[in-house]
């Protein structure tokens, strides 16, 4: 029995819900593997799990455009060589993107046409005129040196001016008509010229890299070639996304023989018009840590234990990748938890300057509450002494009017009714048949004899000039 009623007391303090551990909000860097250190596996922790740009209605078009390797281009043009055009703003692909999909406001994009354009042309535009003077001035640069022209070397000046009509007429761009992808091919046009501008000054910025080789040459991660001619390449840039291309290489039949060689190839560039690797595919496989940190988990499942694997090499090279990826992906993290920080401060501080108007307006409520209580007490006060004052001149008026009427209605006093009225006054107190009526009564009296009347009954009582007192 004790026990029981021991289990009884426990039962009715504590309840299931107690014990039941609180279940953990998902996050994705729960899953990372253990290449990620626990120090970044925190702090990725309190960044948040979905970014804006990757929710799946922006993730069609942002396929689109990453799968396209002149945006690649543009991208790695931005993060090395942007100063070959003057361009000081800070550069981040991920806000780029956010403007490319319509999430931010296009600054960063405007600023870019307009050094382009002014680089290329000389013509500087305002941004408020980029949407309606960006069309006109690239068909200007465009009409007069055409990319593939001017990479070959070939001035349109040397061409005959009738072709040189057909082809502006043929090739007029109006660059707001065109899907993102297609005016992103545009810009990847514009870049190049700006490159093939001014050799002094690209040479210019590419010397301020300590090591150019290096820092600015894309070289793949993991090669592999096949006996066809086929070539497949992983590559991880400066934006930190792991890049897959695969290309292929035309045959080259060379005579074995010296002299049969001489015989057939006097020019080298007719005898091989098709030498250039025709790319094939282009695809962005990653984008971020978590996808990156799953291709990786997925290629070490696939190989297994087999070293000598295609996927286990390729897991190796990616694996000293990481540090890249994390960087690149930790800063776009890191930036968006400061915006989203920013946004709840800003709805706090709304929230108190709501508050505050709204004391303002409930303690501004209150005294015009009480400003109106006070004059409306005042109103009564001063109406009260306006009845006041108006009682106290009709008690006068009513005395003036009984005055005047009791002159004007009493007899003249004469000797004999002076007499009669003593006499009948001194009989009066013996007479038993007094009238219960009030009577008006005249009383003579002398010039030194002075008669204090005191009446208790209410009765009133005139003094005369004449000496004569009316009593009713």
């Amino acid at each position: 029995m004790p026990a029981r009623s021991k289990s009884k007391s426990k039962s009715k303090h504590q309840s299931p819900a107690d014990h039941q551990p609180h279940p953990h909000q998902f996050h994705p860097a729960d899953n990372l593997s253990k290449l990620i250190d626990e120090d970044a596996r925190a702090q990725l922790q309190k960044t948040p799990p979905v970014l804006y740009i990757e929710q799946d209605q922006y993730l069609p078009e942002l396929t689109t455009i990453r799968n396209n390797h002149k945006y690649t281009f543009i991208v790695q043009w931005l993060y090395l060589l942007k100063h070959v055009i003057k361009l000081q703003d800070a550069f981040e692909v991920g806000n780029w993107e956010e403007e490319l999909v319509g999430i931010a406001t296009p600054v960063f994009f405007n600023n870019l046409k307009i050094k382009l354009i002014q680089y290329l042309n000389g013509y500087k535009m305002t941004p408020e005129l980029v949407r309606v003077e960006f069309t006109e001035q690239l068909n200007k640069i465009l009409g007069r040196h055409h990319a593939s022209q001017f990479q070959n070397g070939v001035e349109k000046g040397q061409l005959e001016e009738s072709q040189v009509n057909e082809e502006e007429e043929d090739n007029y761009i109006d660059y707001e008509s065109l899907e993102l992808n297609e005016q992103l091919n545009v810009i990847y046009d514009l870049v190049q010229l700006a490159n093939h501008k001014s050799i002094d000054n690209l040479r210019k910025n590419v010397d301020k890299h300590e090591k150019p080789q290096e820092e600015m040459k894309l070289e793949p991660v993991f090669v592999v070639d096949s006996p066809n001619g086929i070539r497949e390449e992983w590559f991880v840039p400066e934006d930190g996304r792991l890049y897959y291309k695969k290309t292929q290489f035309q045959k080259m039949e060379i005579p074995k023989k010296r002299k049969e060689c001489n015989e057939k190839i006097q020019d080298p560039l007719a005898y091989f018009p098709d030498i250039d690797p025709v790319l094939l595919e282009w695809s962005c496989l990653t984008v971020g840590i978590y996808q990156f940190d799953e291709f990786l988990a997925d290629l070490k499942k696939k190989a297994g234990k087999k070293t000598t694997s295609q996927e286990y090499k390729l897991y190796s090279k990616l694996a000293h990748e990481y540090g890249k990826v994390l960087a690149q992906d930790m800063k776009k993290r890191k930036e968006a938890l400061a915006r989203k920080r920013q946004i709840e401060m800003q709805a706090l501080m709304a929230n108190r300057k709501r508050s505050s108007r709204l004391e303002a307006k409930e303690r501004q409520r209150q005294e015009e509450e009480e400003r109106r209580q006070e004059e409306e007490e005042r109103r009564r006060e001063q109406a009260a002494e306006l009845r006041l004052a108006k009682r106290q001149k009709m008690k006068e008026q009513m005395y003036q009017n009984a005055t005047a009427s009791s002159r004007s209605h009493s007899p003249a006093p004469t000797t004999g009714s002076r007499k009669r009225s003593s006499r009948s006054g001194s009989a009066a107190p013996n007479s038993g048949h007094e009238s219960k009526k009030q009577k008006i009564e005249v009383i003579s009296l002398d010039d030194d004899e002075t008669w204090n009347f005191d009446c208790s009954c209410g009765v009133k009582k005139m003094n005369f000039d004449d000496g004569t007192m009316l009593i009713g």
